[in-house]
């Protein structure tokens, strides 16, 4: 297993299983979310989303407003297109398993590079944070999304994207070792 930190939160995700490693059936990932810590609301199109609490209640917010408190047996189930977000209404971290079905490699893939790219101080511009979201098939709920989807049809705007994505991983690429300190990657036992 990988564990992945970012350490401005302290938010980590351990990656349980890979897209590879279940032959692209599933990606399976254990969540810390740190209180006060949320994510947008957002949607996906490629995959649908399980959400499991281990530790601690886990809030999903839905677009209707709407709030589901989920504890220890609890499960939520976001099938493609539905707007959510998980929350951490408490004082303490939280800790929760997310299921995504199919497997997602860019998702694993993004959220890598987002924390090291949060972890070297290298601050993401907005379209930097289009491409990792759209990169990791999370799409918020909103104008900025709308716009950036309208732009994302024109062939000129994906070159743009993709060679911006090489740019960043290129920049956190060339860091050398001793500033990669912040980077925590580890395997860990299973």
């Amino acid at each position: 297993m990988e564990k992945i930190i970012r350490h401005k939160s302290g938010h980590t995700i351990t990656f349980q299983e890979t897209s590879a490693e279940t032959s692209g059936e599933l990606t399976k990932m254990r969540v810390k979310l740190y209180p006060t810590s949320n994510n947008p609301l957002h949607f996906h199109k490629r995959f649908t989303q399980q959400v499991i609490p281990v530790k601690g209640t886990v809030c999903i917010k839905l677009k209707n407003g709407e709030r589901n408190f989920l504890s220890d047996g609890d499960t939520f189930f976001a099938e493609k297109l539905i707007p959510h977000s998980v929350i951490n209404p408490g004082a303490s971290p939280i800790e929760y398993e997310v299921v995504c079905k199919p497997g997602q490699p860019n998702l694993e893939k993004g959220y890598r590079l987002k924390f090291e790219l949060d972890n070297q101080n290298i601050n993401p511009t907005l379209l930097d944070s289009w491409l990792l979201l759209d990169m990791r098939g999370t799409y918020p709920i909103g104008l900025r999304y709308k716009i950036f989807s309208f732009l994302k049809r024109f062939f000129l705007f994906k070159w743009l994207l993709y060679k911006r994505l090489q740019q960043l991983e290129k920049k956190v690429q060339t860091t050398s070792a001793s500033q990669r300190t912040v980077v925590m990657t580890e395997q860990i036992e299973k």
